[in-house]
């Protein structure tokens, strides 16, 4: 995992808050 195509961690953090919010924008979390 060296070649420098993976996402930062602020950036998966980013996309699975979006896609948490998507699912659930008033919690940003599955109720």
């Amino acid at each position: 995992m060296s070649d420098g195509s993976a996402p930062s961690r602020e950036q998966m953090i980013s996309e699975i808050q979006a896609f948490l919010g998507a699912i659930n924008p008033e919690t940003g979390y599955l109720d």
